[in-house]
């Protein structure tokens, strides 16, 4: 049954004879859609995953600010793992951040966990309590395990899988040289691995090409590796023939005859992996694994501490696990108890202490800790010297901007004050200029009726 209220349809390419019909109401959508919680699609839409990841980490953190003091380093590990960084486990397992998200996150996380910077590495805190550290997740290593992981279920799955029709692509892969399942160089012609690969013939798909699926045109393969002796040849055949299994030998027939189907039981070459620590070396970059591990097997959190070693191998390598074993003299046999600190008798903050203790010699120059206890003291001291002259400084500008708006309000009383006179200076000159001209108007009609008077005399 399909839910077509629920369910989007995504449109992919370009279709030239108009878009297909969908039923239950479906509408064609372009750019990509929401599958369990995660935006599937283009570059713009699977950014859609990671809007506001900054933010919604430093708000379940700003909630334990008050009790950071109180709490211990391992109680601040757990409320990073567990309640901050796990909120990213699900996006980050199925798609890659963008640039510089996980540093800026993982900026956060750091500064939560150690509240004040007191000179001591941070890198200590990554590795697991185990071997000296706090456990402190790293984002970076998060996902590349995660990636590993992915590998891991795709190759190692039940073998009832769609993929698993792919399984012949396997097989024709196989090497021929190199200690390769049907590398038969140890018991037949000398420098037989040399002629292979000069003659470009080094898996069994380049085989298949020259000899056949059945193997059996010597002569063929005699001309392409350049030997004279079909009888060489025709046995180095039987012994690829013979390394093959019954299963294998039908799916290269089938394969020639297209009709290539599932082999259910065919299974996933081996795979050993190591961590890729060539130039480094020291305690902290031990594993507890020694050797490869089997990739189809080895579990996550494995693969995650060997990402940890090998993301950080330049800033662990050469570096001791504690500086007290040159000054007491400790053999390299001699491991520090990190699991004894946090349990009873000792508390959590003696805890703590005794942990940096072993992880730096704070007596050692005498008075170091002393030192960074009053730096940290004198640091609080400015902080709130700098937050008095703040609150100093506002209120001065308070009354300084009081003291502005007074004087831009005096300045325009006595604008208008001046604009008033000014009307009124004004509005006397006009006043007497009307006045003068009745004036005048009198005097000439004054002289006009005098005009008369001695006309009519």
């Amino acid at each position: 049954m399909v839910n077509w209220t629920k369910s989007e349809a995504i449109l992919v390419g370009e279709w030239g004879g108009g878009q297909p019909s969908l039923p239950g109401g479906l509408a064609w959508k372009r750019g990509g859609f929401k599958y369990l919680g995660v935006y599937l699609g283009t570059n713009e839409f699977l950014n859609k995953n990671w809007e506001g990841s900054v933010e919604h980490v430093k708000g379940r953190l700003s909630r334990w600010k008050r009790v950071v003091p109180k709490m211990s380093y391992r109680g601040r590990t757990l409320v990073i793992n567990n309640l901050a960084a796990s909120s990213l486990w699900h996006k980050l397992a199925c798609v890659d951040p963008p640039p510089n998200l996980l540093a800026n996150i993982q900026a956060q996380l750091v500064d939560f966990f150690w509240e004040v910077y007191t000179g001591f590495h941070r890198v200590f805190s990554n590795p697991p309590k185990e071997e000296g550290g706090q456990g402190l997740v790293q984002l970076s290593s998060r996902a590349a395990a995660f990636r590993l992981q992915f590998i891991q279920r795709l190759l190692t799955a039940p073998r009832d899988l769609v993929w698993r029709a792919a399984a012949i692509h396997w097989l024709l892969e196989e090497p021929l040289v190199y200690g390769g399942r049907l590398d038969i160089s140890s018991v037949t012609v000398p420098a037989l691995s040399r002629t292979l690969v000069s003659s470009g013939i080094v898996t069994l798909q380049e085989l298949v090409n020259v000899a056949g699926s059945d193997l059996s045109r010597a002569e063929d393969l005699a001309a392409c590796m350049g030997l004279r002796s079909q009888r060489v040849v025709n046995q180095l055949l039987h012994r690829w023939r013979s390394a093959l299994t019954s299963e294998e030998r039908v799916q290269l027939m089938d394969y020639q005859h297209t009709e290539t189907g599932p082999a259910e039981d065919e299974p996933f070459p081996r795979l050993n992996i190591a961590p890729d620590l060539d130039g480094c070396a020291g305690p902290l970059l031990e594993c507890r694994s020694k050797g490869e591990m089997d990739f189809g097997s080895v579990s996550g959190k494995l693969l995650y501490r060997a990402c940890v070693k090998v993301l950080n191998k330049k800033k662990l390598s050469g570096r001791v696990d504690t500086p007290w074993r040159s000054v007491l003299g400790f053999n390299d046999d001699v491991k520090p108890e990190w699991r004894a600190l946090y349990k009873p008798p000792l508390t959590k903050k003696a805890a703590d202490l005794q942990w940096r203790i072993l992880h730096e010699n704070m007596e050692h120059e005498g008075g170091e800790e002393e030192k960074r206890v009053e730096k940290r003291k004198s640091g609080r001291e400015e902080e709130e010297e700098e937050e008095k002259r703040k609150r100093k400084g506002r209120r001065r500008g308070g009354e300084e901007e009081r003291k502005r708006k007074g004087w831009r309000r005096g300045r325009e009383e006595e604008r208008k004050r001046r604009g008033g006179e000014k009307r009124k200076r004004k509005g006397k000159r006009r006043g007497g200029d009307e006045e003068r001209r009745r004036e005048e108007e009198e005097k000439m009609e004054e002289w006009r009726r005098r005009g008369r008077e001695l006309t009519v005399y």
